[in-house]
């Protein structure tokens, strides 16, 4: 077994995930590498009662010490805006790299990360983890299989009343300096990566956005302004052919977390909906006209991706633990010498992608990726 020090920055609700994953990854995977959990790096110093309690060693409010000699692995569980600098100095000290999504605020500063970890040639992973949920990695495998058919169309929504309330102060994630979007970058990244997975990649897009709330709380007398979307509608044209649909919104009343995609081929389709986190419903045309409709699949047992080292079977998994199954093909990859999947490319793609979105909406005409 192998020891690699991991240094996370970030101790909020992100790094509390991250932690968990480190944590318990050892305990699922038959893997040979152990991550340590050697340095918790939070500016807030109030957070080191948390990091301690997550299971690290140690505690630092300056995420430079993130760069020190000992440290393997640099984990940025960080605001979207603090990403660039952090993955590009701990690249250039040739650290592998782990990062939140989505990669970066622009376009233009996702293309200089991938630089500055091309010219270290290390090893990087961004963390859309939902392709890791078991019920979507087997979607992936009937789509390769074929067994779809030719795809025709693709719809997703991510539907959340998180921030529907008018009297929530304003944070990062509600201006656009600090988080590079509202729904269009914080929920809508995962749909988009998603759809490049399982799908193909986008050519061409038409969005809108709006916001509805245009000024919230700064304080007990103060408003600022939200310069952020508070949800997205777009249209997508495929490489492949396909259609594609897109829905996202942070203040859609009633709904929590309402996370869904299908996908219409030929010869069948999927849906997937992450309210049943553990089901899949399949279509695949039967010459037997009776017996054709959509079943449902209980993605419990050993023979589905990643279940044969979870519970017995019947049990199924959560959220919290496609990271321990994301940690575990990363690892693997260390342990091979292979790129890890999804990787800092990946979050290019989608960052091209949420920036023609974003220009679809300013400037109101569709938007092709290869003219960005």
């Amino acid at each position: 077994m192998k020891e690699l020090n991991v240094a996370i920055i970030g101790c909020g609700f992100v790094g509390k995930v991250h932690s968990y994953g480190f944590k318990n990854v050892n305990f699922f995977f038959d893997i040979n590498i152990i991550p340590k959990m050697t340095l918790a790096i939070d500016s807030d110093r109030n957070m080191e009662k948390n990091a301690k309690k997550y299971g690290w060693i140690n505690f630092s409010t300056d995420w430079k010490d993130a760069l020190n000699d000992e440290v393997d692995i640099v984990d940025v569980a960080t605001p979207v805006f603090l990403h660039k600098e952090m993955v590009i100095e701990a690249a250039k000290r040739g650290k592998i790299v782990i990062c939140e999504k989505p990669l970066t605020l622009s376009l233009k500063d996702a293309e200089e990360i991938i630089k500055a970890v091309e010219e270290s040639k290390i090893k990087h992973l961004i963390n859309y983890s939902f392709r890791k949920i078991p019920a979507i990695a087997y979607a992936k495998e009937l789509i390769q299989s074929g067994k779809l058919g030719e795809i025709y169309h693709w719809r997703a929504r991510w539907l959340s009343d998180v921030i529907i309330d008018k009297n929530l102060a304003i944070d990062w994630r509600m201006k656009n300096s600090m988080a590079g979007g509202g729904a269009s970058a914080d929920i809508n990244s995962h749909l988009i990566d998603l759809a490049i997975f399982l799908n193909d990649e986008i050519f061409e897009v038409s969005s809108v956005k709006k916001t509805f709330i245009n000024e919230r709380p700064a304080g007990s007398t103060k408003t600022e302004i939200v310069d952020v979307d508070d949800a997205i509608n777009c249209i997508v044209k495929f490489k492949n052919g396909s259609l594609g649909v897109f829905e996202s919104s942070r203040v859609c009343s009633g709904r929590k977390e309402s996370v869904a995609i299908e996908i219409n081929g030929t010869n069948g389709a999927i849906i997937y909906d992450y309210q049943n986190f553990n089901e899949l419903k399949v279509f695949l045309k039967d010459k037997d006209k009776k017996n054709n409709g959509f079943k449902i699949l209980k993605i419990y047992n050993k023979e589905y991706p990643y279940m044969g080292k979870w519970w017995p079977e019947g049990h199924g998994i959560n959220y919290e633990n496609i990271i321990i199954n994301q940690f575990n093909d990363f690892f693997l990859s260390l342990e091979n010498n292979t790129m890890p999947s999804p990787n800092l490319y990946d979050g290019l793609k989608v960052q091209r992608v949420m920036e023609a979105m974003s220009r679809s909406d300013l400037e109101k005409k569709w938007i092709k990726i290869e003219d960005l």
